[in-house]
Parts: C-alpha cells; structure tokens; sequence
C-alpha cells in the first residue's frame, strides 16, 4: 500500500506541474504588458517623427531668411554704393539713401535675429529629440528582453506540461483502479487530494486527526483519509 501512495504523490505532484504550467500558458498578462510597451513605443515614434518634421522645417525656414537676408544685403551694397560714389553734394539725395541704408539694415537685423531664434528653436527640438530616440531605444530593449523571457517561460511551461502528462499516463496504468476512482472522486471537488499531516494535524483543512486514523498512518497498510476533509493524508518521510 505504501507504494500506491508513493504512485498517488507522484500523480498529485504531476496534476500540480500541468496545472503550474497551463497557468502561466493562460496568462494574459505578458501580451497586456508587451502590448502596452509596443503602444508606448508607437507613441513616441509619432512624437519623435513630429519633432524631426519641425526641424526640417526650421531649416528650410532658415534658407529662405538666409536667401533673403543675402538679397538684402546686396541690395544695401548698391544703395551704400550710390550713396558714397554717386550722390555728389546733392543733400536731398544723400538723405534718401541715408534714410534707405538704415531701412535696409534693420531689416537685415530683424531678419538676422529671426533666423537665430530660429536656430536656437532647432537645437531645443534637436536635444528634445534626441532624449526621445534614446526612450525609443530604451523601451525597444526592454520589449525585445521581457519577449524573449515571455517565449523561454512559455516553451519551458509547454515542456512541463507535456511532461507531466505523459507522466499521469503511466501512473494511471501502475495504480489500481479502485483507488485512481477514489482519487479522482476526491479531486472533483478539491484542489488537493494528498496532503501531509504535520504534528497530527491534517496540512489540507488544518483539523487535529482522529487516534484511530493516526495509527492507520503509522502501520502503512492502507490509503488513509482525513477524518474531516476526506482527503488522502500520509506522514513525511523523515
């Protein structure tokens, strides 16, 4: 009897590896958190593609002040060159083009600071960017690490229960029949079926057993039950 119960243990340890391992199958929270990285990723791609839209455009900004600002400049060349060259003592014409060469240059000034706060706008959106491209490639690690953990516990737990499975078919045909019926009867309604007693208390509903059942345990010639879960209890081999 003490070797069915060695067989009973075995197809309890068994029952509770395909159960470990279908757990962790089912588990839905790996695809929630890997999902939920890949939404954070997607995320910050958008606002990464925004800001590198921005710069461009700055930039091009920057060319066309700049092309502007060349223009104004050749233009304030040829009016400086009227000025000093062409205009003789003629007061009223000096005047004019006194009064144009300061119009030119605070355009040009207006225009030249326009294009430096537009340079410095681009450096703030190029180190914005940049601490974005190193999220993307922190949260990219990470996804890539934690679905590679995912694939290795889900192949492990996959083995585990193929395992055990195979493990039950043999114990099934090893124990006898009247006692797999019982175990089986017992497992329909509870999780444990087999249970050690500690200090004569049953481990499964905690309840104190009977003498007569404690003196069952101890000759070990018969499949022994709790006297208040009814479940199959055994002492610890010490």
């Amino acid at each position: 009897m003490k070797h069915n119960l060695q067989k009973l243990i075995q197809l309890e340890e068994n029952y509770n590896k395909i159960s470990e391992g279908n757990k962790i199958i089912k588990d839905g929270t790996h695809m929630y958190l890997l999902n939920k990285m890949k939404r954070e990723f997607n995320t910050l791609k958008i606002k990464y593609l925004e800001k590198k839209e921005q710069i461009e455009e700055i930039r091009n900004e920057c060319v066309k002040i700049n092309n502007k600002i060349n223009i104004e400049k050749k233009e304030l060349e040829n009016i400086e060159e009227k000025l000093y060259n062409k205009c003789g003592s003629n007061v009223k014409l000096i005047e004019k083009y006194e009064i144009e060469v300061k119009k030119h240059k605070l355009v040009v000034k207006e225009m030249e600071d326009s294009w430096m706060e537009l340079l410095e706008k681009e450096e703030a959106l190029k180190a914005e960017k940049e601490k974005i491209r190193q999220q993307l490639s922190s949260i990219k690690n990470s996804f890539d690490n934690y679905k590679e953990g995912v694939t290795n516990k889900l192949r492990e737990a996959k083995i585990k229960v193929g395992e055990g499975e195979k493990a039950i078919d043999i114990l099934k045909n090893e124990i006898p029949k009247e006692i797999l019926l019982e175990y089986n009867s017992i497992k329909k309604c509870k999780d444990k079926v087999i249970v050690p007693v500690k200090n004569g208390v049953c481990s499964g509903c905690k309840i104190r057993l009977s003498s007569m059942t404690i003196s069952k345990l101890n000759k070990s010639k018969e499949v022994v039950y709790c006297d208040n879960c009814e479940r199959i209890v055994y002492l610890p081999q010490k």
